[in-house]
């Protein structure tokens, strides 16, 4: 009877770990917010997240230890708690078509999907998941920390670009301006420039991966360019592959 008793209690246990999760609802839980926003500040630990396009201010979310506000014109979603794990949480966070005085964005294990992201400073910190950015635009200044996961842009002009990579795999498609850096990990680097060829100026450190510029192998100190849009390279233990596109062409994954 004590052995049929305890079988019974982990069988119990078994079946609600795998049909229960104390972090996500059955249902979506939609946020209205003001429309008098300036500023946002994300932190979310596993669920995934994306950023449409909306009409007005809301965060759609099955999370159930979300904190959600816009206090003082500051658009916060944070995932409280141990954060969720079973891959079925989901934010969902609908913006107007504006350009954010501020982002803040810290994101783990759960994937990315970005559709547009203008602001005028943005601070990204990446986690384990997987990074997608339709278009990406900052005016002033782009600090990007990667983590382990994958980050993908496929369109955009950047400002001003600090990118430390890690071991994070990275496909960065944009115009980048004003004075950039790349600090290159253990993950490959393919960096597609639009704009005009001659407003770049790059300069290369290949690294113990190797570095190519549009296909052709090039030496450790290369520099290429004198133009006025400066970006500095580091090589790592990843390859770096930089191409120049020219305008109006996209590269996608």
């Amino acid at each position: 009877m004590k052995r049929l008793f305890t079988t019974l209690l982990v069988g119990a246990f078994l079946l609600c770990g795998v049909g229960c999760n104390k972090e996500v609802a059955d249902d979506m839980k939609t946020y209205i917010l003001s429309d008098s926003i300036f500023d946002m500040q994300i932190e979310i630990k596993g669920a995934t997240v994306e950023l449409r396009k909306g009409e007005e201010f809301y965060v759609e979310s099955n999370l159930k230890n979300l904190t959600v506000d816009d206090e003082d014109g500051c658009l916060t979603v944070i995932e409280n708690g141990e954060g969720d794990t079973s891959g079925k949480g989901k934010v969902y966070i609908y913006t107007p078509d504006i350009t954010f005085a501020s982002v803040h964005a810290v994101t783990g294990a759960g994937n990315v999907r970005v559709a547009y992201l203008s602001a005028q400073n943005l601070f990204w910190t990446l986690g384990a998941g997987e990074i997608k950015i339709n278009e990406l635009y900052v005016e002033d200044n782009a600090e990007i920390i990667g983590g382990l996961g994958k980050l993908t842009v496929l369109d955009g002009v950047v400002n001003n670009l600090d990118m430390s990579l890690g071991v994070c795999e990275c496909n960065f498609t944009a115009e980048l301006t004003g004075n950039n850096t790349i600090s290159c990990g253990v993950g490959n680097l393919q960096l597609n420039l639009a704009g005009l060829f001659e407003d770049y100026c790059v300069e290369l450190q290949a690294g113990l991966g190797g570095a190519t510029v549009d296909g052709k192998k090039v030496q450790d100190g290369t520099v290429i360019g004198s133009g006025d849009n400066f970006v500095d390279i580091s090589g790592g233990v990843g390859g770096v592959a930089v191409c120049f596109i020219g305008d109006n062409e996209t590269i996608g994954e």
